[in-house]
């Protein structure tokens, strides 16, 4: 996992051992039983999952539902204690598929950095009714009359951490942007995309990072040119990504959500101890400082950039202790790299 300041960027980890059969959409977002939305209080332990649009509409069982609530809870606090993140009191989380079965650039003719995004929290696995509660609930502390309403609104929407939980046998990750040595939050900089397996997931900062949809990046993006050959030896083959996205609230908010969620928008409350679920965080926990662009290139899924070539006379002899200094980077790496981590 990649960290700066203490504060976790991104990162990747193997949850094969805490792995569901999950119902498989046909097409993106579609309603399955994977979906839920989650309002916790941590410190206490409470978990309240609200009905989701597929179970309106579909009978399941009392057993098979309390069977996947403790899986999610198990889930939730697996995924914040592996990447190192310290549970606030309350919180929000939601869950839902995505799937793409293509290259959807060539199909909404977009450029590559226009599908760099931030992910806002998942409402619409509600059905609508609850779906308008929640969003009011979040957006309450913004005045109607603000002249940036819809801007804030969004912000209210969007969650601080998102974990992408990749469900096929091959893939490459989603590529990630906007990091910057001396400032997480300037303008974009750089890219990061290292290869996934089956049931490995990729955390992302969503407030400070910016990712793609879980596809390939063209060359003039960023070069990975190797990743994007092995990408469209699988176009035939659905990209199963299942997003998890976690939104922290105050206790005002906290309060309001389960004061206006009706009895009848309500699945279950789970009283549970976290500590019992709680994961050893990553093994590697890198700074960014140490996540060195010209190494990374050798281990990430793509090679290595283009870089523009340099005359004979413009290049400078390379001074002994920075030739040194690279060696040891290097077989750090190589050594981490044998340990299937970032």
């Amino acid at each position: 996992m990649v960290q700066e300041y203490n504060e976790p960027l991104f990162g990747k980890a193997d949850f094969s051992h805490l792995s569901a059969e999950w119902t498989t959409p046909t097409e993106a977002y579609q309603q399955t039983e994977f979906h839920a939305f989650v309002i916790i209080d941590f410190v206490n332990g409470n978990f309240t999952f609200l009905k989701t649009d597929f179970m309106m509409k579909h009978e399941i069982p009392d057993e098979t539902i309390t069977h996947i609530c403790n899986y999610k809870i198990a889930e939730i606090i697996g995924f914040l204690s592996k990447f190192n993140i310290q549970p606030p009191q309350y919180c929000v989380v939601s869950q839902d598929i995505t799937v793409n079965s293509r290259n959807s650039l060539n199909v909404r003719k977009e450029t590559p950095v226009d599908r760099y995004h931030q992910d806002s929290l998942t409402i619409n696995v509600l059905p609508k009714e609850t779906g308008i509660v929640i969003k009011d609930c979040l957006s309450m502390n913004i005045s109607s009359d603000d002249p940036k309403l819809q801007e804030k609104i969004r912000e209210a929407l969007l969650p601080e951490y998102l974990m992408l939980r990749y469900n096929g046998s091959t893939s490459v990750s989603t590529t990630i942007k906007g990091i910057y040595p001396d400032n997480l939050y300037k303008q974009i900089n750089d890219a990061y995309r290292f290869p996934v397996k089956k049931d490995s997931v990729v955390f992302v900062n969503n407030h400070g990072l910016h990712h793609s949809i879980p596809y390939f990046q063209e060359s003039q993006s960023i070069n990975r040119d190797a990743g994007n050959g092995l990408a469209t030896q699988i176009l035939t083959e659905p990209r199963i990504v299942e997003r998890t996205q976690f939104k922290i609230i105050d206790e005002i908010i906290y309060t309001a959500l389960l004061t206006n969620c009706e009895e009848s928008m309500i699945s279950g409350t789970y009283e549970t101890d976290i500590t019992q679920y709680i994961m050893p965080p990553c093994e590697n926990i890198i700074e960014l400082r140490d996540y060195i662009p010209t190494v990374r290139a050798q281990i990430e899924v793509g090679g290595r950039k283009r870089k523009n070539k340099k005359s004979k006379k413009s290049k400078k002899p390379k001074s002994a202790k920075k030739t040194l200094t690279n060696r040891t980077q290097k077989y750090k790496w190589y050594k981490l790299l044998k340990k299937d981590t970032l």
